[in-house]
C-alpha cells in the first residue's frame, strides 16, 4: 500500500534509509549580477552582491533555508565566477573554502576524491 499524502510521511523512515525529516530547504538563486542597486523588486533576481546577500541571510535566519547561489550565467570566465563566489562567501559570512582557490591547470580546484586507499 502506497503511503498517504500529508505530514505523516515525514515522520517515517522510509526502507532505504532516508529520514525526510532530515531534509533541508535549499533556497536557490540564478541572479543576475548588477554593478549598481537594482528595484528592490528585482531582488534576488537581479541586483548587487550585496543585495542578493542580504536576501539570502534574511531567508536563512527566517526560514533555515540553505543558500545555493548559481553563478553559471552571471560570470563570463572562471576567474569573474570564482570572484563572484568569494564576494557571496564574505558577504554571508560563511567559513573560506578551498575549493575556490584556482589550480594552475584548469583554474579551478578538482572535486575532492573519495580515500580508496584502504
Amino acid at each position: 500500500m502506497a503511503p498517504s499524502s500529508g505530514s505523516g510521511n515525514r515522520r517515517r523512515r522510509p526502507p532505504d534509509g532516508r529520514d525526510p525529516g532530515a531534509l533541508r530547504l535549499v533556497l536557490r538563486v540564478n541572479p543576475v549580477v548588477t554593478a549598481g542597486p537594482a528595484p528592490e523588486g528585482d531582488v534576488p533576481q537581479r541586483g548587487t552582491v550585496a543585495q542578493i546577500a542580504h536576501y539570502l541571510a534574511s531567508a536563512v535566519r527566517e526560514l533555515g533555508a540553505e543558500p545555493l547561489i548559481d553563478l553559471h550565467h552571471a560570470a563570463r570566465s572562471p576567474e569573474e565566477f570564482l570572484s563572484l563566489a568569494r564576494e557571496f562567501r564574505d558577504a554571508l559570512a560563511l567559513p573560506p573554502s578551498p575549493t575556490l582557490a584556482p589550480t594552475p591547470a584548469t583554474g579551478l580546484n578538482p572535486p575532492p576524491q573519495p580515500d580508496r586507499s584502504s
